[in-house]
């Protein structure tokens, strides 16, 4: 075991340096964390949940896995989510998959939402509403 001092809660780089703790940047990690799906999925996430909304996520189907799936009292939306492509390929990806399905015997208007983020502008840039029928 190392006796390195480990920073632990520090975010002062002078006291990191004068008092010895071991120093490792991690900025090339968040870049990269930044870069992949998983990121924004979880921003998604959190921003529903936040807002008082009932949300699944990586709801499991026959046929893979509904990104998010938010259950209404007289409406389902099915979200696809998508990094730097397009709405319109997430929305063919619901159809294709059929993801709707396991929701048909509750008799509800079904939603699906296909949203891009853009990872350059960190931002959503596109995105598709369609009613199911």
């Amino acid at each position: 075991m190392s006796d390195s001092k480990l920073p632990v809660g520090i975010q002062d780089f002078s006291e990191l340096i004068t008092n010895g703790y071991v120093y490792v940047d991690k900025t090339r990690s968040l870049y990269l964390f930044i870069k992949q799906e998983a990121h924004y999925h979880s921003l998604f996430y959190l921003l529903v949940k936040l807002a008082g909304i009932n949300i699944n996520a990586e709801f499991h189907t026959q046929r893979g896995r509904v990104d998010v799936c938010i259950e209404l009292t007289d409406k389902i939306i099915l979200f696809e989510l998508k990094l730097n492509e397009t709405a319109q390929l997430a929305i063919d990806q619901i159809k294709e998959r059929k993801y709707y399905e396991i929701f048909s015997d509750r008799k509800l208007p079904t939603y699906m939402v296909g949203l891009n983020f853009n990872s350059h502008t960190r931002t959503v840039d596109d995105f598709i509403v369609e009613l199911l029928g």
